[in-house]
């Protein structure tokens, strides 16, 4: 995992000191967290602060670090593991889409994994084993594509947005299904990009996918939000419509709620450690 070898297993033994307060803001925001799906949910969180460039710094240098725990954790053959609850290759693709190609590249060498295979992808070079993954429907990489996904459908980052479109573009023309499960979510910005995009190879990629989906008499949206749907209720999400969502008035109250929720079970969490119970004194 992400966390060294047993820290989910030693934080959830705590789980029954912050409940039912931490049930409580799991149903009211969606997210059931358990220790499979632990590294999803931290990386969803994570990826909240890509859509604001106040956050994006940190959440980009979060993710970096993440990642170098791993590789010291494991080793260089920490891409390939496959335990259920590891995430490292979603981390990795987010990671990829969030920096320009020379910034991307210097961090593979930082971690000693400038010998990884690269595939070139416009001018830029991509994993070869996050290529490969999105192609064989690796679970925590559809996971990872489908936040990426909503990402790119709000008001991210134009490195972000650019570096979305072409290797979207590319898992469209290597598996079309892969392209599919989130086309829903990535339509309308496709179609706006297409009328104002400044790049002669974006209008060409995304032409060539909207001229695919047009010719696809079996596509059917509503079929492929329900699949995008389960994927998620599988890991106990049930929604991330995260990204360019405003706060209407009368959901001012709800967040209010959410973050005494929040205050009060960082509060638990501080008097259920050793000698933090002096503080329920006060």
């Amino acid at each position: 995992m992400i966390s060294e070898e047993g820290f989910a297993k030693n934080v959830f033994a705590f789980r029954s000191n912050l409940d039912p307060l931490l049930e409580d803001f799991e149903r009211r925001v969606g997210v059931s967290i358990n220790e499979d799906n632990y590294e999803f949910v931290i990386l969803f969180l994570i990826s909240k602060g890509l859509a604001a460039s106040q956050t994006r710094h940190t959440s980009v240098m979060t993710i970096k670090r993440a990642l170098v725990r791993k590789r010291e954790s494991i080793g260089n053959d920490f891409l390939n593991q496959t335990k259920k609850g590891d995430f490292t290759l979603a981390y990795l693709l987010v990671l990829y889409l969030s920096l320009l190609d020379s910034a991307f590249q210097e961090f593979m060498r930082e971690i000693h994994l400038e010998e990884t295979p690269m595939t070139q992808i416009g001018r830029d070079k991509i994993p070869q084993v996050l290529l490969e993954g999105l192609c064989q429907l690796s679970r925590q990489l559809q996971l990872a594509l489908i936040i990426a996904a909503r990402l790119f459908s709000g008001d991210c980052e134009l490195i972000f947005k650019y570096k979305f479109i072409a290797l979207y573009a590319r898992v469209f023309e290597l598996l079309k299904d892969t392209g599919l499960l989130v086309l829903h979510l990535v339509q309308e910005k496709l179609e706006d990009s297409f009328i104002s995009a400044a790049s002669n190879s974006h209008t060409n990629d995304i032409s060539a996918l909207l001229m695919e989906v047009v010719r696809d008499t079996r596509y059917n949206s509503k079929s492929w939000q329900e699949k995008v749907d389960t994927i998620l209720q599988e890991d106990h999400i049930s929604s991330i419509d995260f990204v360019n969502t405003h706060v209407q008035h009368h959901e001012t109250n709800e967040s209010v709620y959410r973050m005494t929720l929040v205050r009060q079970i960082f509060y638990r969490n501080l008097c259920s450690a050793i000698d933090g119970l002096k503080l329920e004194r006060y």
